[in-house]
């Protein structure tokens, strides 16, 4: 088989969209460019001459987060004089932030004992930003599919694994979980009279007035489904979580929100069951939503528009 002549390569390797080198890391970890391909204006926005002069000039434009980690990686390779990629940001004189990725590999040459390197740097900015993209999509996506389409807040689904996650939780440090079961009152009869459209503009005004009450990160409100809610307070006594469920209920009543069919007031209210207990090994999770049930029945039992704690 017929190689290529040297003329024939280095019009290849000028053609290559890579800046190619050569350099060396002394015992002092010191370093130099042998070697730098004229592609290094286009790719780190300086000339070959530019880097062969001084390698520092290229440590220099390196992002000053990613410089020491790469100075590591270098070294450590060269003592294991095993094959080194590294993928660092740049900051590019005329395109400002640029990522690249590095690459080498030890040759049988040397300089003054230390073994020769070559390898080539490829902008890869467009395959970062668009992994950076995808990411956010990802996670955006996974937002929605934890959030009710229609009132904004958690739905039934991370509702369920927030309460299983709390419960293993609370179960470990012997700690108080508490939680609130809202129910809209006479939404049916909201729904007949002012119909589908007024009905879901109900149900986003009341999850916006329960979220408001919330004020701990760890406490959350979520559509538990229909005209129903459940608000999960981690490390929360009973006494406490009352007064959150009145608030809850004072703060839907500022709505004014007019209800002519509803038999309790001529307003939205809801009605609302507090549960709260400290999970051991023989208790199962299903027991602090009953409870929270019963109470919640019991409320609508009395008169509706009332908190019940049990």
């Amino acid at each position: 088989m017929k190689l290529p002549d040297v003329a024939t390569m280095q019009d290849f390797m000028v053609s290559l969209p890579a800046v190619l080198y050569q350099y060396v890391l002394y015992a002092d970890h010191s370093s130099e460019f042998l070697y730098v391909s004229p592609q290094s204006y286009d790719i780190l926005g300086y000339t070959n001459e530019y880097f062969i002069e001084d390698m520092n000039n290229f440590w220099s434009l390196v992002h000053p987060d990613d410089l020491e980690r790469l100075k590591s990686e270098d070294i450590s390779a060269n003592r294991q004089n095993e094959f080194f990629i590294s993928t660092v940001r740049i900051n590019h004189p005329a395109r400002g932030e640029v990522w690249i990725q590095i690459s080498s590999r030890p040759t049988d040459g040397k300089k003054n004992n230390a073994v020769i390197w070559m390898g080539y740097i490829i902008d890869i900015t467009d395959r970062m930003n668009m992994a950076a993209n995808l990411e956010l999509l990802n996670k955006k996506l996974e937002a929605l599919s934890f959030s009710d389409g229609l009132t904004g807040v958690l739905n039934r689904r991370a509702f369920d694994e927030a309460l299983h996650k709390e419960w293993k939780h609370a179960r470990r440090h012997k700690s108080e979980l508490s939680l609130v079961m809202i129910d809209i009152d006479y939404f049916k009869l909201y729904n007949d009279n002012y119909g589908h459209s007024a009905g879901d503009k109900c149900l986003k005004l009341v999850s916006k007035a329960l979220s408001e009450v919330i004020k701990r990160e760890t406490d959350l409100v979520a559509r538990y489904g229909g005209e129903e809610f459940a608000i999960l307070l981690p490390e929360t006594n009973a006494k406490d979580a009352n007064s959150l469920a009145e608030e809850c209920r004072n703060n839907v009543s500022r709505l004014q929100l007019p209800h002519e069919k509803s038999k309790v007031d001529s307003i939205v209210s809801v009605s609302l069951g507090v549960s709260t207990i400290v999970p051991d090994t023989d208790s199962q999770v299903i027991s602090l939503i009953e409870a929270a049930d019963k109470a919640l029945y019991q409320a609508k039992q009395n008169g509706r528009n009332r908190v019940v704690t049990k």
